[in-house]
C-alpha cells in the first residue's frame, strides 16, 4: 500500500513557483515531509483502532523478530532535487498467534487421552477489536522456537496459520480514507506556512537592507 503526495494541483504552489520559484523549491521538501509524519501517525493510530495491534508491534515487535523485517512502515522523504515523497507500507502475513486469546500459549497433552485431546476447545484470536472467533480444528503450539497456532492438512501436516499483514490493515477502507484526508489537508496547510515563513524572512532582509 503507498499514499504519495503531490503538489502539483495545488494553486498556491502554482503562484508560488511562478512568482518566487526559489522560495517554493525551498518551501515544498520541509512541507511534504512533516504532512508524511502526519500522515503516518493518522494511519498507525487507524490501525490500531480497528484491529488487536500495538503500535509498537507494527514493525514487527520483539516477540516476533522474524518479522519486524518485513512489515515496516517506510517513509521516503522529500529533498530539493526531488519534491516528492510517499509512504510505504509492505509485509508478509502476520502469525495468527499474535492475536491469541485463548489459550494463553501452547498446552501440553502429555498423559491426555486422545478423547480427551479432540474434545479441547480450538484457539480463540481477536484479530478485529470486538470480533473474538474460535478457530476449527486448531491449537497452539511452539515450532521452530516461535508459538504459533497449528491445524493439520488433509496429509496430516502441521500447518502454521496467518493473518493480515500490516500492509492489508493500512488498507483497510476507514483507515486509508482518514489518511488520504490527513494528507490532502495538512500538505495545503503547511505548504502555506513554508511560504509565509519563506516570505515574511525576505521581506524582513529587504526591509534591513534598505
Amino acid at each position: 500500500m503507498e499514499i504519495k503526495l503531490d503538489t502539483s494541483n495545488l494553486k498556491n504552489v502554482a503562484r508560488a513557483m511562478r512568482d518566487f520559484p526559489e522560495l517554493a523549491k525551498k518551501s515544498l521538501p520541509p512541507a511534504i515531509n512533516r504532512t508524511l509524519s502526519a500522515v503516518n501517525t493518522k494511519i498507525q493510530k487507524g490501525i490500531t483502532k480497528i484491529y488487536k495491534i500495538k503500535k509498537s508491534d507494527l514493525s514487527g515487535g520483539k516477540k516476533y523478530k522474524s518479522e519486524s523485517s518485513n512489515n515496516l512502515i517506510n517513509i521516503k522523504k522529500a529533498s530539493v532535487k526531488n519534491p516528492s515523497g510517499q509512504i510505504e507500507v509492505r509485509g508478509r502475513t502476520l502469525n495468527l498467534a499474535r492475536f491469541l486469546q485463548t489459550p494463553k500459549g501452547p498446552v501440553s497433552t502429555k498423559g491426555m487421552k486422545k478423547a480427551a485431546i479432540r474434545r479441547r476447545k480450538p484457539a480463540k484470536v481477536q484479530v478485529k477489536k470486538g470480533k473474538s472467533k474460535y478457530i476449527a480444528k486448531t491449537f497452539v503450539q511452539k515450532s521452530r522456537g516461535a508459538v504459533g497456532i497449528f491445524t493439520r492438512d488433509h496429509n496430516g501436516k502441521l500447518k502454521m496459520l496467518h493473518t493480515l499483514s500490516v500492509a492489508q490493515m493500512a488498507s483497510n477502507k476507514e483507515v486509508l480514507k482518514s489518511a488520504e484526508q490527513t494528507a490532502v489537508e495538512t500538505l495545503e496547510k503547511r505548504i502555506e506556512h513554508e511560504l509565509e515563513y519563506r516570505l515574511d524572512k525576505l521581506a524582513g532582509e529587504v526591509n534591513g537592507n534598505s
